[in-house]
């Protein structure tokens, strides 16, 4: 199973996931890009901005259906 086919499960299973998340479950190095190919397959994502307890900013995406 490919990374893509691994995240397209997961968003449509669980319904979000960040970059860290990504890394640690599916080895995802460039989760932007992943998600730019899942729109491409008609995937509605949501990108919403986040700030973790250290301050650091990061995108949460999130699965809001099929166009």
């Amino acid at each position: 199973m490919t990374q893509l086919d691994q995240l397209r499960e997961h968003m449509q299973e669980v319904g979000e996931i960040s970059q860290i998340e990504a890394a640690s479950l599916y080895k995802v190095r460039s989760l932007t890009k992943q998600m730019s190919n899942l729109r491409k397959e008609g995937m509605s994502l949501l990108s919403q901005w986040k700030t973790d307890i250290t301050g650091q900013r990061y995108v949460r995406y999130r699965f809001l259906g099929w166009a």
